[in-house]
């Protein structure tokens, strides 16, 4: 049976910024082309595409053709899977340094769909790119599984600390995740919608509410600017 997907959202919340300097970018050494040649493959690396995306914005959607593997270089993206029953469900939290998107250098489409938490700085890396680039460098395949893999454990560790013991202690478990996904800003973070969290932490938005509302009342989570939070634990 085909798996159904969600309706388009609108994308105008892209950005394209200045043209990518692979060689220059100055925290290569923290996204996906670490260590690796890349001044012998100016002309090559041609395709790929630099973004600001706002908060909120889809980057891509489940079911959509993966053409592109996205590189984070600041900001924090959610994936997440949707059934007709119950709307999108949260799957995976990544912050700076994460590639997403990585399903397209094996399968036809994307398993997930990418939304930026907050404003969201990514390159956008074409997969025939990635492809040739592969061919003339290994360590670039061997730094994508690697990136898998570590993905995949991250996620099963979040899941434990978000899905066990009281509700207040997991509400404060999310927002610490979220703080190291943004830490680069100050320490100041974007919340999810309690939506979002209870998706997360499989509860009721009622209770994300509640225990966002008293995290407040008792400091613990202070506003520090029109959209941003802090944490005091």
């Amino acid at each position: 049976m085909k798996r159904s997907t969600p309706p388009t959202r609108c994308d105008n919340a892209r950005h394209r910024l200045e043209k990518v300097d692979c060689a220059g970018c100055v925290i290569r050494d923290r996204l996906l082309f670490a260590g690796l040649d890349v001044e012998t493959d100016r002309l090559l690396l041609s395709p790929i595409a630099h973004y600001l995306m706002k908060p909120g914005a889809m980057i891509y959607q489940e079911g959509h053709q993966a053409a592109a593997v996205y590189s984070i270089r600041s900001g924090s993206v959610k994936l997440s899977l949707y059934s007709s029953d119950n709307g999108d469900r949260i799957v995976r939290l990544l912050g700076t340094g994460s590639a997403i998107g990585l399903e397209a250098l094996l399968e036809p489409h994307y398993q997930h769909s990418a939304v930026a938490i907050g404003p969201t700085n990514l390159c956008r890396i074409p997969t025939n790119t990635l492809h040739h680039l592969g061919k003339q460098q290994p360590e670039l395949y061997r730094r994508l599984m690697a990136q898998w893999q570590e993905q995949s454990l991250s996620a099963d560790n979040h899941h434990v600390h978000l899905t066990q013991g009281p509700v207040k202690s997991r509400v404060i478990n999310l927002l610490s995740i979220l703080e190291s996904l943004q830490s680069e800003q100050s320490a100041t973070f974007y919340l999810l919608t309690n939506q979002d969290c209870a998706s997360l932490l499989g509860i009721s938005e009622e209770s994300v509410s509640r225990a966002m509302a008293e995290l407040k009342r008792q400091q613990v989570l202070r506003k520090a600017s029109a959209h941003r939070w802090k944490l005091y634990v």
